[in-house]
């Protein structure tokens, strides 16, 4: 029987090839023969089929793959199953056979077989360039992946690399957020990692794309993205400040609902101040002033813990790169406050004297010359008395 198929095989190649067979009815043959023949004539079948050029041949290596997915579990993961499977597969992909995008899907989701799934994965990966309705599912894979992580399921790591690799070499900008989602939320470094390059390798530029994600993110998502942001390589710095700016600002400006998000709100600003003064940003005083009187009256009301200085030292150094009078008038204000206070035997916070001392000296307007000169007088410690010397003489 097994030499009967193998002759049929030849026989329609070579009628084929002297006759010019039509094409239909070459494709019925193979499919009818396919169907008759047991799992190892099968594979012997697929694999002569190879040599046959006509287009409609596609069909029948979806075909082959419908008998897989028909058949019963145990039958795909044979060694004969698989071979079945391996073989439809590489010839679709060899064939560019795009409409079998569907069909190689559903393969991918009843296989067992890690090797079979990546190798489905992979003619994903090539035939389904623009094709949004299968790049979805993989979008969809991928997000069900960082659930079952986070509930502590095992993954199959390989496959899940591959399909972190499809949506890279797919490149739509739909799957910008299921593969930021990998790439921050703790997922093996190989497979976060591989999730963060993929970002970069997307139609739009990532810039363009976290921008965007970011105008309609929650808070959480904000600050998981903003993470990521601030310690990507793969960004220019000019791109990280627009960025820094730009949640800086959300933050700043958006209305919290409940408690939770008020204080994810408020961390979310004191990152984002705490970016810019890295970066050295001094675009919108405004704003920075907001922050400055935000995180005072946070600070006075005990919002941020006594014993946790830090916002309130980087909104006042924050204030201190710009080089303007408003910036100015805020920190003066709010020197002679604290001098009047420190005069009458209340004693301020060291740290915070000192960085307005010198964020007063950093913006050298002469209109701090009284709030420096009375500073001079208290009973501060040295550090500071020197620090307002200083600044003094950086006034203009």
């Amino acid at each position: 029987m097994k030499q009967l198929f193998s002759f049929i095989i030849t026989l329609l190649l070579l009628v084929n090839f002297l006759y010019g067979l039509d094409d239909s009815a070459l494709l019925d043959s193979y499919i009818r023969i396919f169907d008759e023949a047991s799992l190892d004539t099968k594979v012997r079948i697929l694999e002569m089929a190879g040599d046959e050029t006509s287009i409609s041949m596609g069909q029948f290596y979806v075909h082959a793959l419908d008998f897989l997915i028909a058949e019963q579990a145990v039958t795909r993961t044979t060694p004969l199953g698989r071979e079945i499977g391996r073989i439809a597969l590489r010839e679709i992909l060899d064939r560019d056979y795009s409409v079998a995008n569907q069909i190689v899907w559903q393969v991918f989701e009843v296989s067992d077989d890690s090797i079979l799934r990546i190798q489905a994965m992979e003619t994903l990966a090539v035939l389904a360039k623009n094709d949004e309705q299968s790049i979805n599912k993989i979008n969809r894979y991928l997000r069900d992946q960082v659930s079952f992580f986070r509930n502590h399921e095992v993954l199959d790591q390989r496959v899940v690399f591959s399909a972190i690799d499809a949506l890279a070499r797919l490149g739509s900008d739909s799957s910008f957020e299921y593969l930021l989602e990998a790439a921050v939320i703790g997922l093996p470094d190989v497979l976060s990692q591989s999730a963060g390059k993929a970002l970069f390798e997307l139609a739009s530029s990532a810039y363009t794309l976290f921008s965007q994600y970011l105008d309609r993110a929650q808070p959480q998502e904000i600050i998981l993205a903003f993470d990521f942001i601030c310690t990507t390589k793969n960004l220019a710095e000019k791109e990280v400040k627009d960025l820094a700016y730009q949640v800086f600002e959300i933050a700043a400006h958006t209305a919290a609902m409940g408690v939770k998000e008020t204080r994810e709100l408020r961390n979310l600003r004191y990152k984002a101040c705490e970016k810019l003064i890295e970066l050295k940003w001094n675009d919108d005083v405004f704003l920075a002033v907001e922050h400055f009187k935000a995180t005072k009256l946070e600070y006075e009301t005990q919002k941020i813990p006594i014993s946790s200085n830090r916002p309130m030292v980087d909104a006042i150094t924050l204030l201190g790169l710009f080089k303007d009078k408003k910036a100015a008038a805020t920190l003066v204000e709010y020197l002679m406050v604290t001098n009047r206070k420190t005069d009458r035997e209340k004693p301020a916070e060291a740290q915070l004297v000192l960085a307005t001392v010198k964020s007063l000296g950093e913006i050298g307007d002469i209109s701090a010359m009284d709030a420096l000169n009375y500073t001079r007088f208290l009973p501060y410690d040295e550090k500071i008395i020197k620090a307002a010397r200083d600044a003094i003489l950086m006034l203009k």
